[in-house]
């Protein structure tokens, strides 16, 4: 959604219901958008399902991401521990 958020959710219940007001009508007009690019929900799933096997092998080979997901993921399988079914 593009839409700017401030730094905190409003706590006053006003504030809030104006900001909550204003986030749900900026995602129906994005929706409503002819050039609104959408995902198919099989390509969302793949995608979280290599982002899901990604962080199961830093995990598994006691490392932290570098930010750059497709780089760890070859530094992984240089180190053999990338699953081989992925």
């Amino acid at each position: 959604m593009n839409t700017t958020e401030p730094a905190e959710i409003p706590e006053d219940e006003s504030e809030y219901d104006k900001w909550f007001r204003a986030q749900v009508e900026a995602g129906l007009k994005e929706a409503d958008d002819p050039n609104t690019e959408w995902f198919p929900h099989e390509v969302i799933q793949a995608e979280m399902e290599k982002e899901r096997i990604w962080l199961e092998a830093l995990i598994a080979a006691g490392r932290t991401s570098s930010g750059d997901m497709e780089r760890d993921i070859e530094e992984l399988k240089a180190s053999g521990h990338w699953p081989h079914s992925a």
